[in-house]
Formats: C-alpha cells, sequence, structure tokens
C-alpha cells in the first residue's frame, strides 16, 4: 500500500491563496495608477513625473524646487478627485475615489508649506474634495486659504466664488470675485468682471457651513 501525501492538498490550497493575494495586489496598483488618457487630463508636470526618469524631470520643473519629489502624490489625488466626479451614480466608488484623493492631498501638504508654489492648488482640490464630501466648513476653510496665500491668484477667488454659489450665497460669491478683481493680473480682469455680471443678486435660505470635523492642517 503506498503513503498517502496529506500534505499535498494543503500546498495546493497556500499556493492557491499566494496567487490570489498577489493578483489582488496587481488589481489594486492597476486601479491606482493612472491611465494614459486619464494622465492627459492632468497638468503637464505630471506626466513627466510619473515618467521613470525622475532626475531630468525633476531639472525640467526645476521651478517645482524639491516639492517636486511628492508631486505624484497631488497627480493621484487630482485623478482619484476626476473619477469621483466621474462616479455620478456609484456612491460606493465615489467614495473610495474621495477618500484616497483626500489621503493623497494629505500627504504633500504635510510634506509642503504655504510658501510652496503649488500650495493654493493644493488647497483647492482639498476643498473641492470636501465640498464633494459634503464638509463645507472644511471645504470653505481651504478655498479662503488659498486666496490669503496667493491674493493675485484668479482660479482661487473663482473657485470661492462658485462654492459660494453653489451654497446659495450669491452675495458672498459676488464679493470673492470683487476682491479678487483688486488683486488679479489684468489679463484674467475681463473674464472675471464676465463672471460677476453673470451672478445673481441677493442670497436665497444658504446652505450651512457646519464647523469643520478637524482643524485644517497648515
Amino acid at each position: 500500500m503506498g503513503i498517502v501525501n496529506h500534505h499535498k492538498p494543503r500546498r495546493i490550497l497556500t499556493l492557491s491563496a499566494l496567487l490570489s493575494a498577489m493578483l489582488s495586489v496587481a488589481t489594486h496598483a492597476a486601479e491606482w495608477r493612472p491611465t494614459e488618457s486619464e494622465v492627459a487630463l492632468l497638468p503637464a508636470y505630471c506626466k513627466d513625473r510619473y515618467d521613470g526618469n525622475f532626475k531630468q524631470s525633476k531639472a525640467k520643473w526645476a521651478i517645482l524646487g524639491d516639492g517636486f519629489n511628492h508631486l505624484h502624490h497631488y497627480c493621484n489625488g487630482l485623478n482619484f478627485l476626476n473619477r469621483a466626479k466621474a462616479k455620478v451614480r456609484d456612491k460606493e466608488g465615489r467614495k473610495f475615489n474621495l477618500t484616497n484623493a483626500e489621503n493623497e492631498l494629505q500627504y504633500v501638504l504635510d510634506r509642503t508649506n504655504d510658501k510652496y508654489i503649488l500650495a493654493p492648488d493644493f488647497y483647492l482640490a482639498r476643498g473641492e474634495i470636501s465640498h464633494m464630501q459634503g464638509r463645507t466648513g472644511d471645504a470653505q476653510n481651504d478655498f479662503e486659504k488659498a486666496t490669503r496665500i496667493r491674493p493675485d491668484y484668479p482660479k482661487a477667488w473663482i473657485a470661492l466664488s462658485d462654492f459660494y454659489q453653489q451654497t446659495n450665497r450669491p452675495n458672498e460669491a459676488r464679493k470673492a470675485l470683487e476682491d479678487g478683481l483688486k488683486t488679479a493680473p489684468d489679463k484674467y480682469k475681463d473674464y472675471m468682471r464676465k463672471r460677476l455680471a453673470e451672478l445673481p443678486t441677493g442670497n436665497s435660505a444658504p446652505v450651512a457651513a457646519e464647523k469643520p470635523g478637524k482643524p485644517p492642517a497648515k
């Protein structure tokens, strides 16, 4: 009578579990990595940051300084934000992408400071994420902070104005654009005046901006 190998099924099971785990990791990595079409929607420096030649890309974007080392996290965050916007009817997918987007933005905020050239954009992105998560207090803090860090940045004032308009506060939306016009470069003023002229007057019942769940970082 031959000897029965009682260990063989266990080995097969272990190998199966290992292969399953490896497939899960590979799938997760594929979900995390932006596709070529997604990269095309991101700022130009994101494509270079994702490329393998880090030294050459960093030299090309020298204006971004040492923050370039962490910039792929910001790019990841923007990509997750774009994915969340596309998942209008998929609540779980939207939540998953917004959570990842927030984590990526927090990563770069923790490793840079408010003097960093892209700091206003970091806060604007995190503000948009918070707004989509229903945390309007946190969102308002970040939008307003972006205007304080760089008062001559039209994008920040427009984002703040849009936020006020989306929360039914057209008077505040108008004031944000009026304040932005005082410091905006001349080439952006016509566009901002056009946006201002399109705004209604008088506030309706505003969407209450709740107290932030946590103190704003930085």
